[in-house]
């Protein structure tokens, strides 16, 4: 019939996890600074207590061998539910262990519809669409549509523009009191207003002077174009970490978004506007047990955005 919990259902692995962490089920209570060893009775172990903690520690951040790198990991989320993809392994019947990246939304609240992928196919997948998607006519053209968004942002947002629009509004309003003093209205109240004024214009100046003579951010084509095929020569662990900004991943289809320079701007600027600049669809095999072991051929749809 097996065991059954205070709640009258079977007892899950959920369950047993988490007994095997929690400190009350071998006999530690905590309160505040205080330690309690005689509140509980003892019903884990102690060493089976800190084998279990030992294994925890050494799985956090996908780390489940110390020789086994998620090249993917800290930069893929999930399309469904927003929240990151981590990693995660399990072993086969036969001894295996497969690696895969799974949603930690699913993990945690079980509700996210998102299908784990395994780490070699998903890892090769996206390293073979970037080598395939930066070619030279694409690397032209990102550069074109980088430069041009960039003068657009620098035309549109800049900060010197904004000073001097409000320095004219200001020479503006002082030429205004100074019609009406030359008719003759002066009060206490004008000549304090005029004094304001010429005040602020002053101000304005030197801040417009100090912004001109800033070296200005200037992205140009070489820095562009030099990153990107430097980045494509590194080995796959560092081109991923250079090129890649995310990628959202969904169960057909991921998209893919990248960083093109070592600037922050207009990478990591919200005015940005990413664009679409390559599609490409990839099969790959798939192997699941709901499936009586038999090979299926999948197809995903990949897209890079900047």
């Amino acid at each position: 019939m097996g065991i059954k919990n205070h709640n009258g259902n079977l007892f899950s692995a959920d369950n047993v996890y988490r007994i095997l962490i929690n400190e009350k089920y071998i006999g530690i209570y905590r309160h505040g600074d205080e330690i309690h060893t005689d509140t509980y009775p003892q019903i884990v172990p102690t060493e089976i207590f800190e084998i279990v903690a030992s294994k925890i520690a050494n799985n956090k951040y996908g780390k489940h061998k110390p020789d086994v790198y998620y090249l993917l990991k800290h930069k893929i989320f999930c399309g469904y539910c927003s929240n990151p993809i981590q990693s995660a392994s399990g072993t086969s019947k036969n001894g295996e262990v497969k690696r895969y990246y799974r949603c930690s939304g699913k993990v945690n609240h079980k509700k996210c519809s998102f299908i784990p992928k395994r780490k070699d196919i998903l890892e090769e997948l996206v390293i073979d669409t970037i080598y395939e998607a930066l070619n030279e006519s694409n690397i032209n053209y990102i550069t074109e549509r980088i430069l041009e968004s960039h003068k657009k942002q620098n035309r549109n947002y800049s900060t010197l523009n904004l000073l001097i629009d409000e320095q004219k509004e200001v020479s503006s309003q002082i030429n205004n009191i100074m019609k009406a003093i030359e008719k003759g209205i002066i009060t206490e109240t004008t000549k304090s207003r005029l004094e304001e004024l010429e005040k602020k214009k002053i101000d304005l100046q030197i801040k417009i002077e100090y912004e001109q003579s800033q070296d200005r951010l200037a992205i140009t084509e070489n820095d562009i174009k030099y990153y990107l095929l430097s980045a494509l020569k590194k080995a796959p662990r560092l081109m991923i970490d250079a090129l890649i900004n995310k990628i959202i991943l969904y169960n057909d289809k991921a998209e893919i978004y990248l960083k093109y320079t070592n600037h922050k701007s207009p990478d990591d600027n919200e005015d940005h506007q990413d664009f679409l600049f390559y599609v490409t669809s990839r099969s790959y095999e798939i192997d699941k047990k709901s499936f009586g072991g038999k090979i299926y051929i999948n197809s995903y749809k990949v897209s890079f955005w900047i």
